[in-house]
C-alpha cells in the first residue's frame, strides 16, 4: 500500500542523479519543444478531419433530395468476420493458422462431468 506522499510525488520532476543543471536546462528545453510539435501534429490531424467531414456534408448537400435522405444515414452493418486485418508482425515461417486450428482440440470432460453425465441418465 502506498502512502498519500508518494502518491502526491508523482507530478514533482524527478532529476536523475549525476546530471549537471545545464543537463536539466537542456532535457527541460527538449520537453518542451517536443510537447510543441506534438501539439502541432495533433492540430494538423484534427483539421484534416475537419476538412474531410466538411467535404463530405458539402457533397451531402450537393445531392437531390431524394437520395440526400439515405446519405445522412449511418451505415451500421457490420464488418464481415473473415476480413484481412493488418499486423505488424511480419509473416512467421512454417505458421499455419488453419493447420493450427485443427491441432487445438476441445479439452476432455472432467471426471467429475462424466459422472453427472452418467447419473443423469
Amino acid at each position: 500500500k502506498q502512502d498519500k506522499q508518494s502518491l502526491l510525488d508523482v507530478n514533482r520532476p524527478r532529476y536523475v542523479k549525476n546530471m549537471s543543471e545545464e543537463e536539466h536546462k537542456l532535457l527541460k528545453q527538449l520537453k518542451g519543444e517536443y510537447e510543441v510539435k506534438g501539439l502541432k501534429r495533433s492540430m494538423q490531424v484534427t483539421m484534416q478531419y475537419n476538412g474531410i467531414i466538411r467535404a463530405r456534408n458539402r457533397a451531402i448537400d450537393a445531392l437531390p433530395e431524394w437520395a440526400r435522405a439515405e446519405a445522412e444515414e449511418f451505415d451500421m452493418t457490420p464488418p464481415p468476420l473473415n476480413r484481412w486485418i493488418a499486423t505488424e508482425t511480419p509473416p512467421i515461417k512454417g505458421y499455419n493458422q488453419s493447420k493450427l486450428a485443427e491441432e487445438i482440440q476441445e479439452p476432455e470432460p472432467k471426471e467429475e462431468a462424466k459422472q453427472i453425465e452418467n447419473v443423469s441418465n
